[in-house]
């Protein structure tokens, strides 16, 4: 998986910057909910996901929060994904050696992946690598334009070294997305603070930061309401 992290950083290591020219606001779920549903909206969904699949660089900040946080409102969404190209991708991915027929089905399973959760970044992020082995500079571009799409939005939402800043994330396997983007790994350790709060704590890192919050009210709300059913 080594291959595949270094890349990552690559593709998103230019919106980190953006962190810190950015004044935090935390997604009003209600609020988003409302615009993204109105069909005379600029932020209507099905406007912002045909932006989002044509990797379209010019979206603003605004469109990429309501695309990332207005998915919460979609039927595709869910906390946890079971899709069995996920066990497909894996038995490729961890190959020692990888040719071309495996770069195909890197592309094809990932795909398939993207087809039930368009927001997997790890996936895109594997994709963007096999497109790039075959020389399809164009695709792999499209797919980092992508990622960078949604880590903004996250970003905007705090620098996760607090509480009160906590990374807002709609899935918890975005929590560990964040560490990898920004160049940091994971220390070991995850607990739930006061409910809503995720903390992911750090390997000693030249920030000299211990861990990150991150607010996964979403999800929560996400479990409540499947197992309120």
């Amino acid at each position: 998986m080594k291959k595949f992290l270094v890349l990552w950083l690559v593709l998103t290591g230019l919106f980190v910057n953006a962190q810190e020219e950015t004044k935090f606001v935390k997604p009003d779920y209600k609020a988003i909910k409302k615009e993204v549903s109105n069909k005379k909206s600029a932020y209507f969904y099905e406007k912002l996901m045909a932006k989002f699949n044509a990797a379209d660089s010019t979206m603003t900040l605004e469109e990429k929060r309501h695309l990332y946080f207005g998915f919460t409102n979609s039927k595709l969404y869910s906390t946890v994904y079971m899709n069995p190209a996920n066990d497909s991708l894996r038995s490729i991915i961890y190959k020692e050696n990888l040719d071309t027929d495996d770069f195909k089905k890197i592309i094809s399973y990932g795909n398939e992946i993207l087809k039930e959760n368009p927001f997997d970044m790890r996936t895109m992020n594997i994709i963007s690598y096999a497109y790039e082995k075959q020389g399809n500079l164009i695709e792999a571009k499209n797919k980092a334009i992508q990622i960078g799409i949604l880590v903004e939005a996250i970003f905007s939402t705090g620098d996760g070294i607090s509480k009160e800043n906590a990374f807002f994330v709609i899935n918890v396997s975005h929590e560990y997305d964040m560490i990898s983007v920004l160049g940091m790994e994971f220390g070991g350790s995850q607990s739930l603070v006061e409910g809503t709060y995720d903390y992911l704590t750090l390997k000693e890192n030249s920030y000299g930061l211990k861990g990150f919050y991150f607010d996964i009210s979403a999800s929560m709300n996400k479990m409540s309401e499947m197992f309120g059913k």
